[in-house]
């Protein structure tokens, strides 16, 4: 990696700087069904050829147990055939890894992240989908001896959107989190945490007639375990109890369970391979919904054709079932069920140390049994970053 060193008085201190540029064909860019799409956009169909063009300085500096990284990026994407959907997203993040001894240390990080949601075929068409993640955290660990470790944190966290979108709306929730780990001689690592989480739904007045509650409250418990098999097989295992509950509005209260198992095998020197299932509950609040509940089966894998050449494959299999009975005269008949395929490959080339480029395809597919809402989409990106 090239590199420009900033002018500080110690050796570790660096910044990078990077520029990006990208060109997209999108079939679909709305993710409509088949059809006609003139009486929705005014147009026969919805491709799309976006140019996004990326800037992003990185600064790293250390001293003694102190280090601290900052990032700010600008993203510019142009579309050639709607104008309207044309943006600037500002991000940034800041992290001090502070430390009062070797064994007391921590993070201490704020970011704001501006993304330009995908479209998923429900939102209205003639706006821009953009969203804007802000988190301010603090963690901190105690290494009580070689094995054990005690952590603790707190966080804020907030999320807004251009356009609401549906089943969701804009959030603040402040988090506290305590929990204990060890750490094997092997270096594999065992945690569990309890978090709790107060928050507030915005835009939202009481009394609602569609039950839509002005505030939250969260209890997670969480156990993680990394289990390195043998040389060249890891394991990562995640089990997680949710229970969300809403005080005005009880009948939006979910509970139940988060898992995610993750495989990552070393074939050889060349190639690897990742297989990996979850299961994610989040709130999704209609008039026939309270939660969703996601379980995902995922296939990767890399080849690595030469030492500048990779070859990447990815293939993703979802149900999503939305559930919860927020009325009494919600019928199980109604509950949608959602099928998704996500397929992509990719191959990067990096002739120097300096350049880098990528070509990516992909394919989108949901399938539900609610009319209108079924989809097909393919994508190529091409792209090329430049590091200075």
């Amino acid at each position: 990696m090239g590199l420009i060193y900033a002018k500080a008085s110690h050796a570790d201190d660096w910044l990078v700087l990077k520029v990006s540029t990208a060109l997209v064909h999108d079939d679909n860019i709305f993710r409509l069904p088949a059809g006609n799409t003139s009486a929705l956009i005014g147009r026969p169909n919805a491709r799309e050829q976006v140019f996004v063009v990326t800037t992003d300085a990185e600064l790293k500096f250390s001293h003694s147990l102190q280090a601290l990284d900052i990032e700010l990026q600008q993203s510019s994407a142009r579309h050639a055939n709607f104008g309207y959907l044309d943006n600037t997203t500002h991000s940034y993040s800041a992290t001090w890894r502070w430390a009062y001894s070797p064994r007391i240390h921590g993070t201490l990080s704020s970011n704001r992240k501006e993304t330009t949601d995908a479209f998923t075929g429900e939102q209205d068409f003639t706006e821009l989908n953009q969203q804007t993640t802000s988190t301010t955290r603090l963690t901190g660990i105690y290494e009580v001896d070689g094995n054990w470790r005690v952590t603790g944190g707190a966080a804020r966290v907030s999320e807004r959107s251009l356009q609401e979108k549906p089943g969701q709306v804009d959030s603040t929730a402040t988090l506290g989190q305590v929990g204990l780990g060890y750490v094997f001689a092997s270096g594999n690592t065992a945690s569990y945490l309890i978090r709790e989480a107060s928050g507030k739904y915005q835009g939202k007045v009481l009394p609602s007639p569609e039950l839509l509650d002005d505030r939250f409250k969260q209890q997670d418990h969480e156990l993680r375990v990394s289990w390195s098999i043998d040389g060249k097989t890891t394991a990562q295992l995640m089990a997680m109890y949710v229970q969300r509950r809403h005080p005005n509005y009880p009948q939006r209260d979910y509970r139940g369970m988060n898992g995610a198992a993750n495989l990552n095998i070393q074939l050889s020197g060349k190639t690897a391979m990742n297989l990996g299932v979850s299961r994610e509950l989040s709130s999704y609040q209609t008039a026939n919904s309270n939660f969703s509940q996601v379980d995902r089966l995922a296939l990767g894998g890399v080849w690595s054709i030469s030492p500048k050449m990779q070859a990447r494959a990815r293939y993703e299999l979802g149900h999503w079932n939305y559930k919860g009975t927020p009325t009494a005269s919600t019928t199980p008949s109604v509950a949608r069920k959602d099928i998704t395929h996500e397929t992509a490959v990719s191959l990067e080339w990096q002739p120097y140390t300096f350049v880098a480029f990528t070509l990516a395809l992909q394919k989108s597919m949901r399938k539900t049994n609610l009319p209108d809402l079924d989809y097909d989409s393919e994508m190529v990106n091409l792209s090329a970053q430049f590091i200075y």
